[in-house]
């Protein structure tokens, strides 16, 4: 067997997915597979973050010229959230206190 080294990555916090997420969309206008991908989350578990940014209207759907693929975006809203997240995430100097504060309410 051969064997690779991996180095381990340390796991990333519900906010840092969110914000890689929104970050993602707001680069360009992606589809949702995209958006998967760019998170490096399997997709089942992406749903749940997907879910909640359209919920919360972070994130809205636009109709793709190219045919029936949705792509999203990035509301106004989603960008004062991903500014606030982060800004908030610096200040505090990790998102370990904000994770029960803001992100796990609102996945429950």
């Amino acid at each position: 067997m051969m064997m690779t080294n991996r180095i381990p990555q340390a796991r990333r916090t519900q906010i840092q997915i969110l914000l890689e997420i929104l970050k993602a969309a707001s680069c360009e206008n992606s589809s949702k597979t995209r958006l998967a991908g760019k998170s490096g989350l399997s997709f089942q578990r992406f749903e749940g973050y997907f879910s909640l940014l359209l919920e919360k209207d972070l994130l809205e759907p636009l109709e793709c010229d190219d045919g029936p693929i949705l792509v999203y975006r990035v509301t106004d809203r989603g960008h004062a959230a991903k500014a606030a997240l982060a800004e908030a995430q610096r200040l505090l100097g990790g998102p370990s206190d904000l994770e029960q504060l803001i992100v796990e309410p609102l996945l429950e």
